[in-house]
């Protein structure tokens, strides 16, 4: 399967948690390449239109870089 850069792999820290931070990711099983294809889709357009980044600010987190 390739690897798309455009994406890090990070910590996410949750304030007022019991845990610190939880690695973060998606996976789509073997054979799904359209679905993984719409979701790679979905996750640019909300990045695009800031839609995640408003994600973030809302439960005051910081969105890796």
């Amino acid at each position: 399967m390739d690897q798309r850069e455009d994406y890090l792999l990070s910590h996410v820290i949750m304030p007022r948690s019991y845990q610190s931070s939880w690695q973060v990711g998606m996976a789509v099983k073997n054979g799904r390449e359209e679905l993984m294809a719409l979701l790679v889709k979905a996750l640019d357009e909300i990045k695009s239109s800031g839609e995640l980044e408003e994600m973030f600010k809302k439960y005051g987190l910081d969105q890796p870089e």
